[in-house]
């Protein structure tokens, strides 16, 4: 086949594609700006502790007083985790798993399945 030479003009098959190339292009732009907004959103919504925007600009010696017993669990479960011990076994009891966000720890620490005892009677 021999290849069109540079100064060729585009023949109306070239310039469709082009333009239909042009169109989802822009719809892909405007899709993906919603995308970010909506993470903007989220991320202003539930701040994540210890990420840069998430408001806790206290230098590393100061710790803010935990009033909370799930709070002050949580904070003592990391704290064992970090060192490579088990946790408190409160931190598996049922007012407890579902409100621990079980990504911060590794996965020796973490229940089989944390969904495996939901609405079982023998949990009460």
């Amino acid at each position: 086949m021999n290849p069109l030479p540079m100064n060729a003009s585009q023949t109306v098959c070239q310039w469709w594609s082009q333009a239909l190339a042009g169109v989802l292009a822009w719809q892909w732009k405007i899709m993906e700006a919603q995308y970010r907004i909506g993470l903007k959103v989220v991320e202003a919504a539930m701040p994540i502790p210890g990420s840069p925007g998430s408001g806790s600009d206290k230098p590393p010696g100061q710790v803010p007083q935990v009033t909370d017993k799930f709070q002050s669990l949580e904070a003592r479960a990391c704290e064992q985790a970090r060192k490579g011990r088990a946790l408190p076994s409160e931190i598996y009891e049922v007012p407890y798993r579902d409100r621990i966000d079980w990504s911060k720890f590794p996965d020796w620490a973490r229940p089989c399945d944390p969904e495996l005892f939901q609405e079982c009677g023998h949990e009460g």
